[in-house]
């Protein structure tokens, strides 16, 4: 296509991307790439879940509102006003248990409304603070630990017996890093039999946690920091491209021993080269000419585009 073409960052192959895959993609030139297009490969009740302005007026346009079950939940979770008016509307089905994590203020409307048909264990997930409403001690649970609003972990730090470190750790909250400390809660994290704990950590794109990271560096391996867009997670991977790391974390850090291209090519290969084909900061760019691109996972991700 000649608009993909002109759109696309050149560093890209326009013809290996996955247009099918575009629908997730949230950047606005993805939708008008998708206008323009005509072929029958694409699913177009897939950008039910895209808040970008103007998918779901295209998702309607292209479907007629004919959406199967999956797309009805990701509708229903998705927090972009043109959605909501949507379900809003009457005019398709509401997944409840999807609108229960949705945060849009129009959302929390419609669940207050509804009290009896929400999902608690969503709800108690769902970041908007005024949920904390509903919120009683006897609808509380582990999926707080989830919730990145002040008052949600206000009410977390209440009710400690709800307190998950794994699910803790990945809550980008500064508050929540240091309610893992106050209730000594840290070696669960740091010293779990599971990589999960540790993973969920290396997702977080809380500052505090990537230099809690580079602390324990030589003890854990950590698919998700690929894939974390913080600043601070780009500059732990430029490190280990750069070999700074290579004593210190045999798992991320780079054999210095082949020549530069041959190395990155060969630890950039596989899983590491898939996440960080999902990360949305655009400096990830200079590892991808290093790495095997994934174009499907690509294709969703905003920084294909100039």
């Amino acid at each position: 296509m000649k608009m993909l073409r002109t759109m696309i960052h050149p560093f890209f192959d326009p013809k290996k991307i996955v247009m099918q895959r575009l629908t997730k993609n949230p950047n606005p030139k993805a939708l008008d790439v998708l206008r323009e297009y005509q072929g029958e490969d694409v699913d177009y009740g897939e950008l039910a879940s895209n808040e970008t302005p103007g998918a779901i007026s295209l998702m309607l346009e292209r479907t007629g509102g004919k959406l199967n079950d999956l797309q009805l939940q990701q509708l229903s979770g998705n927090t972009s006003d043109e959605a909501l008016a949507l379900l809003v509307s009457g005019e398709v089905p509401i997944s409840w248990i999807s609108l229960s994590a949705n945060s849009n203020p129009k959302a929390i409307k419609l669940l207050k409304e509804n009290e009896e048909k929400i999902s608690w264990t969503n709800f108690n997930r769902n970041s908007n603070p005024d949920v904390c409403d509903l919120l009683e001690p006897h609808r509380l649970s582990h999926m707080l630990c989830f919730n990145s609003s002040d008052r949600a972990l206000d009410i977390l730090n209440a009710n400690p017996q709800h307190m998950l470190s794994y699910f803790l750790a990945s809550n980008p909250n500064p508050k929540a890093l240091k309610m893992i400390e106050d209730h000594n809660l840290m070696n669960s994290v740091l010293y779990s039999p599971s990589s999960l704990a540790m993973n969920l950590l290396a997702k977080n794109t809380n500052p505090a946690a990537i230099n809690l990271l580079v602390k324990n560096m030589d003890r854990f391996q950590w698919r998700e920091i690929w894939s974390n867009p913080s600043p601070d997670a780009v500059n732990l991977i430029r490190a280990c491209y750069t070999g700074t790391w290579h004593q210190k974390c045999p798992y991320m850090a780079i054999d210095l021993r082949d020549k530069t291209e041959a190395r990155l090519y060969h630890a950039m290969d596989n899983w590491a080269s898939f996440e960080m084909c999902s990360n949305p900061n655009p400096e990830v760019r200079e590892f991808l000419r290093f790495s095997k691109i994934h174009y499907g996972v690509l294709s969703e991700n905003p920084i294909i585009f100039n």
